[in-house]
């Protein structure tokens, strides 16, 4: 899998993270589809199919080995954890950004603290949708 890795400054990342802490996401967060992660939409077109979301997973959340329709970018903005893809796992940390290209089988993994990430990606579905992604097992 062909990924570009790029390190945000730690300012940039600190100062987003506050913003995030300062918003209350509880009661409009939404269960992910086949995952243990919660998500929120920040933001998308009016066809709904390019936008970004504020995805949490608790300490030890997962998403299960699956693929989009759409490719995505992955900005880590809190916590720690490990992305599997058929090149090996990578390391998921503040300030890390991924490009996961469409229909490349990833796994994502909080590991012992939670793991808050923005995903950023065309072709998608709401983060509650079961359309959202197709689990390898299903494929």
């Amino acid at each position: 899998m062909t990924q570009t890795k790029v390190i945000l400054s730690d300012f940039l990342c600190g100062q987003l993270q506050e913003v995030l802490n300062d918003v209350e996401f509880g009661r409009l967060d939404v269960q992910m589809a086949y995952s243990d992660a919660t998500a929120r939409e920040l933001v998308s077109d009016e066809s709904g199919k390019f936008g970004a979301d504020l995805i949490r997973f608790p300490a030890g959340g997962i998403v299960q080995m699956h693929k989009h329709l759409g490719s995505h970018i992955l900005v880590v903005i809190g916590g720690k954890g490990l992305l599997f893809c058929e090149s090996g796992p990578m390391e998921l940390s503040p300030g890390t950004v991924y490009l996961v290209p469409e229909n490349v089988s990833h796994e994502i993994q909080a590991t012992d603290v939670p793991l808050t990430l923005i995903s950023v990606g065309n072709n998608r579905y709401p983060p509650e949708s079961p359309e959202r992604l197709s689990l390898d097992s299903m494929s």
